[in-house]
């Protein structure tokens, strides 16, 4: 209805501007309102992404984030006061993450290194339920005991 607003969807592309490197695309839906009563919502943010372990191939580790804390709001259809309750998905290129969704204030996840070194791509997305969304993404070498690339 015109009171809830209509839905305008963009691509965003995110990375660095030269020659050769990755870039990153992700589609964000917004809602756009007019004459609303209703705080808008903004995005939940992750602070930091962890690796705890070792990144040796095979071993298990744990991935945890830190996120900015969720936002209180009023409920529009029940005049309710409420918290936002954090959704959190876990993708791997390689390897196993148990498990791969975590939801309220649990924010780490396992993660079972694959069995032979390399590059791994690990991606965590954070929804706060009211179409808020942060994504953190990074690249472990596997092996080596490091990260690839650094936190930014």
């Amino acid at each position: 209805s015109y009171e809830r607003g209509f839905d305008v969807w963009l691509k965003l592309r995110s990375g660095p501007d030269c020659v050769g490197c990755e870039r990153i695309d992700s589609v964000k839906r917004l809602t756009i309102r007019e004459n609303s009563k209703e705080t808008p919502n903004t995005n939940p943010s992750i602070e930091k992404l962890e690796v705890l372990g070792t990144l040796q191939a095979g071993q298990k580790v744990q991935l945890r984030v830190q996120t900015d804390p969720p936002e209180a709001y009023t409920d529009p259809s029940s005049g309710q006061a409420r918290v936002e309750d954090y959704l959190l998905s876990w993708y791997t290129s390689s390897g196993e993450a148990s498990p791969t969704r975590t939801f309220g204030s649990d924010r780490e996840t396992d993660f079972v290194l694959p069995n032979e070194p390399g590059e791994v791509t690990v991606i965590v997305t954070l929804r706060d339920g009211r179409g808020g969304l942060a994504v953190e993404r990074r690249t472990l070498c596997v092996g080596s005991g490091r990260l690839c690339s650094p936190p930014q």
